[in-house]
């Protein structure tokens, strides 16, 4: 049986910050196994037309059963989930 995957994207770092919760967490779940499907970590950049371009390859490269794309957004007091950013 071919490799299941779930591939989880976070965010490079944006406005002159260091680090990306997103981009963390998905680091921290890389290689882990949920339901029989591996997690990839990949990271995407933070510019629009560039993580469309490498979101479309990653996307082909890994075929994913499911894909999440984790972000942050500072003034944020709560978990929210969006269908498009």
């Amino acid at each position: 049986m071919a490799d299941r995957r779930i591939l989880l994207l976070g965010f490079d770092p944006s406005d002159g910050d260091t680090r990306n919760a997103g981009w963390e967490l998905a680091q921290k779940l890389q290689g882990a196994r949920m339901e029989g499907r591996r997690v990839v970590a990949e990271r995407l950049p933070q510019t629009v037309d560039a993580g469309r371009a490498l979101l479309h390859n990653l996307l082909q490269r890994h075929k994913p059963e499911l894909a999440l794309v984790v972000g942050e957004q500072r003034d944020a007091e709560r978990l929210a989930v969006v269908r498009t950013a």
